[in-house]
């Protein structure tokens, strides 16, 4: 388990930004103390990027001059990752395995919240380069790789015609090829002329909170869970933002904050809904993995205005309640399984009748609260 961290826009009070970030550093702590580091972009044109990872506390790392020093620094782009070293993902007194995991250029950073399920770890490392022994790694090798396995008219017909379309391809790859990971994830992007991104998603496995600053500080942050923002903000002293608007990302979307010269302030996201039938498989011939199954739907939510703050749009309603009927059939089936499996366990002798009752009456009143629901979708 992991904690990660950090904003999205140009500040319009650098010390409570600073302030933020670092107890948000802090807390995140909790959920890891193996390692800690940071990856930060300055705001402007020729503003520079900052990264740095340390085996240790973050506690520790946030009482350094290396941290203490950069709150003087006009950011616009923060991630911040505590570790928590899973058994096999590699050593934290190895620096190389720690977060954030960056391009060689230094323009990408990832920090992940999970892990990548060892099978499908082994097949991936076989397609992409790993300079780790980390399973995060492999996320921000698959997300810069798309840029280079798409052309033009490839990506037209993989994501549809969406603003940064090799980026959402890569996120795409992410969750066809990572068939059974856990996963909370926050990619941030340098580019030339002030224009810098921020992609954040999970899957049900992990947590994913942000909190709508852009009042206040012209920011978006992001946080693990609302424990770490709210004790964050109550050890700041900070009350009267005690009341500040705190959204879960759902699982299994994207959200895109994008600032540039003209918006230097966060705004909201563009949304993204993901969806899958059956995983992906890969063979591996020589170097090369053919796609034999493309099954990983990324569809637009919609772009959200300033006057639903974060909410749903009624007029894609549709898709929520498609969503919402996908979930429920799982569910079904998950109960049927279930029952099924108690009535194995009988013929086994492995539970007794009276067991069995008990949980078939469980069902029972889950199943008629789902074919309740179940007579919305028709």
């Amino acid at each position: 388990m992991c904690g990660i961290a950090g904003f999205v826009g140009k500040s319009k009070n650098l010390k409570l930004s600073f302030s933020i970030l670092s107890s948000l550093f802090r807390k995140i702590e909790s959920r890891g103390i193996d390692a800690a580091g940071y990856w930060m972009s300055e705001f402007g044109n020729d503003g520079k990027v900052h990264y740095h990872k340390q085996p240790g506390r973050s506690t520790e790392l946030v009482k350094s001059e290396n941290w203490l020093s950069k709150s003087i620094l006009d950011t616009n782009l923060a991630l911040v990752h505590a570790r928590g070293a899973s058994k096999g993902s590699g050593s934290p007194s190895k620096n190389i395995n720690n977060h954030p995991f960056v391009s060689e250029s230094y323009n990408l950073a990832v920090v992940h919240n999970g892990k990548v399920n060892n099978e499908d770890y082994e097949s991936l490392i076989k397609k992409y380069t790993v300079d780790s022994q980390c399973d995060s790694e492999i996320i921000l090798r698959i997300f810069e790789q798309a840029a280079l396995l798409y052309n033009s008219s490839e990506l037209d017909s993989y994501v549809g015609s969406v603003p940064e379309q090799h980026r959402l391809a890569g996120i795409k790859d992410v969750f066809s090829l990572i068939n059974s990971g856990h996963m909370a994830v926050g990619i941030g992007e340098w580019k030339p002329k002030n224009s810098r991104n921020l992609w954040l998603f999970r899957n049900i496995h992990r947590p994913l909170w942000v909190a709508d600053l852009r009042e206040i500080l012209g920011q978006v942050f992001f946080f693990s869970e609302p424990s770490i923002w709210k004790d964050s903000i109550r050890d700041s002293g900070l009350i009267e933002l005690h009341k500040t608007k705190i959204v879960e990302i759902p699982n299994d979307e994207v959200w895109h904050f994008n600032i540039d010269s003209h918006t230097q302030y966060a705004d909201v996201p563009r949304r993204y809904l993901v969806s899958r039938s059956v995983s992906k498989l890969w063979n591996h011939q020589g170097g090369k993995l053919p796609m034999i199954v493309d099954d990983v739907y990324i569809e637009t939510i919609t772009t959200l205005t300033n006057k639903n703050n974060f909410a749903p749009n009624i007029d894609n309603l549709e898709l929520v309640l498609a969503r919402l009927e996908k979930q429920v059939k799982s569910a079904q089936e998950i109960s049927r399984n279930i029952y099924t499996t108690c009535e194995l366990m009988i013929q086994s002798g492995s539970m007794t009748r009276d067991e069995v009752e008990k949980v078939i009456q469980i069902l029972k009143n889950q199943n008629d609260t789902l074919l309740n629901a179940d007579t919305i979708f028709g």
